[in-house]
């Protein structure tokens, strides 16, 4: 029966992860760095990918970086016109070496004397490291800009590429000795030591090369375009990744495909194989690295051996155990040696916050898509069964019908993705939708809302008879004290206690973020919901002072993307509060694209609470059709 692969992720670059590498096998295990567009390369344990460091000193992005052998010095090739040869264990910058372009490639020869850089100058340079005044042997040649240089054959040879073309250059008379032409864009290379073989990629192809005489050995084809490859050091597997955000496992002897399976929520830039073969690592667009198993199950650095279930011969689906009963225990020791890196996830939502929106045509269909996941609410002590059943019959029509005819979306059954109320009113909105013909869910706030500073008896019964009434999803509040105060284990108990009085009901958790104190706490408490059955973590009631931050639902979709990879588990996001606007309404279309993937990017995963956005969306359309702004009173009242 196949196993899960289950990647440990490595957080902590703001920006895509362009390359990486390893070190050889020390006294003490063996090293990883990665390069990354945010201009800060990281050096990590190699087998568990714990931060050790990061080398600060570029001024713009990092295109490549490499290990030598012994792990004592690291080398990094940038956008700022520089390589820089950094101390590994102090992580001091030893030298900086001025180029004339951008750097993208440098590799250290084996005894750690030589530097051999590339770039967009079209030149190879080698750097004789001891004597740093010294200057650098340059090899012409190429027609344009260099990718990647390597050395070979025990420092003998040079291997480079360029656009479309692998040259093999003799190091002693600094002469090409042959090369190979490609009718695509080569995207890496990668040398083998041990046989002499050359990994390249180039459009949907995995080529083999011997590095001596370039002559062809193999080749196999992806099912999509693959910017990187690595061959295992016992030459028994190749992983590949690409731009379907797939990662593809072969036997390197058959080429026949082993596994597949998406590796990363955006484009995978690089992978390389440890030097031990145990794992290889990948890095993406989405700005991680993960580290996968070769073998799937085996007890290795952070992973522990689990043997697979007996079943009926189908496949497995990945399951969290969970006590069921009080006398099974829940380790969530783990809890409290969660930190938020709290500069970094700022950076972040400054991105994000600064894109420019999407215009004319493409604003409008998301717009659109940003309709189809509000949860159109009414939350106010005046509410009335006149006021809910006005409410059912927007969220029924949210848009106007001649706004939808002109933009040919009038036959696509476009609705709200639910309707919210408070318990008391769940009948009328049930009647209301049910007399409108449409079956939109009804929502339900419950347990106290918004203070949940009621007995919990009172709140578990407050979610009986919601559900009771045809409330369909139940959007429960925390008890704040329990965060603030550490009781993890009383927290997810509670929330137990809720998901067990839904019923089939979806459970949605609010996790009043902004009475949280940190982020650390939004990411515990989110981890804590989820692993008690929620299916979505939601991060206000609308009624604390700050609401809806994109910090904090950075953090919250780091833990969903977390607790999707350690259990398969899809869990849905709601941000709700302060989102008023149509422009608010992409921004977070954004953020979930980015983070998430498109898979989270529907109603069943991705929801905005929200009573007045619906409103300013219509008038966005409305001017979309007309060039002209709509007054409030010519569009109809939710």
């Amino acid at each position: 029966m196949a196993m899960r692969q289950t990647p440990l992720t490595c957080s902590g670059h703001t920006r895509p992860v362009v390359d990486l590498a390893f070190s050889g096998i020390t006294p003490y295990g063996y090293f990883l760095i990665s390069a990354c567009k945010d201009g800060k390369p990281m050096l990590r344990q190699g087998d568990t990918g714990d931060w050790i460091g990061t080398f600060l000193g570029h001024k713009g992005a990092v295109w490549g970086a490499t290990l030598n052998k012994d792990a004592t010095k690291a080398a990094t090739a940038a956008a700022d016109f520089t390589a820089k040869v950094w101390d590994a264990v102090s992580g001091d910058e030893l030298m900086t070496l001025a180029h004339k372009h951008i750097v993208k490639t440098v590799d250290f020869t084996q005894d750690s004397n030589y530097l051999l850089t590339g770039g967009q100058d079209k030149l190879l340079r080698i750097y004789d490291l001891n004597k740093p005044e010294a200057e650098p042997k340059e090899i012409s040649g190429h027609t344009s800009g260099i990718k990647k240089a390597l050395w070979c054959s025990e420092d003998k040879q040079i291997l480079s590429a360029d656009d479309k073309t692998v040259r093999l250059w003799d190091h002693a008379t600094m002469t090409e000795v042959k090369s190979l032409n490609f009718n695509m864009s080569v995207s890496s290379m990668e040398y083998i030591p041990e046989g002499e073989i050359l990994v390249i990629t180039y459009g949907r192809s995995i080529a083999f090369h011997s590095a001596v005489s370039l002559d062809p050995i193999k080749s196999f084809e992806a099912p999509a375009t693959i910017n990187s490859a690595s061959l295992h050091p016992e030459k028994e597997f190749v992983v590949a990744g690409g731009e379907d955000f797939k990662l593809y496992k072969y036997d390197y002897n058959s080429g026949e495909e082993l596994e597949s399976y998406k590796g990363h929520f955006g484009p995978i830039h690089c992978v390389r194989f440890s030097p031990d073969g145990e794992l290889y690592a990948s890095g993406s667009e989405d700005g991680t690295l993960r580290l996968w198993q070769t073998v799937v199950g085996k007890t290795y650095g952070l992973w522990k051996c689990v043997l697979p279930e007996e079943d009926s011969g189908e496949l497995a689906k990945p399951k969290i155990n969970f006590p069921e009963t009080a006398e099974e225990e829940l380790d969530l020791s783990w809890i409290s040696k969660i930190q938020v890196n709290k500069p970094a996830v700022l950076r972040r939502a400054e991105q994000i916050q600064a894109r420019r929106p999407v215009k004319k045509e493409w604003q409008a269909a998301w717009l659109l898509k940003a309709v189809t996941c509000i949860d159109l609410t009414t939350l106010s002590g005046d509410d009335t069964a006149s006021n809910i059943q006005r409410l059912c019959y927007k969220a029924k029509y949210p848009i106007r019908e001649d706004l939808l005819k002109a933009l040919n979306m009038h036959d696509k059954g476009i609705t709200t993705a639910a309707v919210c109320v408070y318990p008391a009113r769940v009948c009328d909105a049930v009647r209301a939708l049910k007399a409108a013909g449409c079956d939109i869910p009804v929502a339900s706030v419950a347990t106290g809302f918004p203070a949940a500073q009621t007995h919990l008896k009172t709140r578990l019964e407050e979610i009986r008879l919601a559900v009771e009434d045809g409330a369909t999803e139940i959007d429960v509040v925390i008890n704040r004290t329990l965060v603030l105060t550490g009781q993890w284990k009383a927290l997810y108990d509670e929330i137990r206690q809720f998901r067990k009085a839904c019923g089939e009901a979806h459970l949605k958790t609010i996790l009043a973020t902004g009475e949280l104190g940190s982020l650390t706490n939004v990411y515990k408490a989110s981890m804590i919901a989820m692993m008690a059955g929620s299916d979505f973590i939601k991060t206000s009631t609308g009624k604390e002072t700050v609401n809806a931050t994109f910090p904090v639902a950075i953090v919250m979709l780091r833990a969903i993307r977390d607790f999707f990879w350690k259990t398969g588990n899809k869990v849905g996001f709601k941000p709700a509060g302060g989102i008023r606007s149509a422009k608010d309404s992409l921004v977070w279309l954004s953020l979930i694209k980015e983070e998430l993937g498109d898979e989270w990017m529907k109603p069943e995963l991705f929801r905005i609470g929200a009573s007045t956005l619906l409103a300013d969306i219509e008038r966005q359309i409305y001017h979309h059709v007309t060039g002209r702004y709509a007054a409030y009173h010519d569009l109809p009242m939710s």
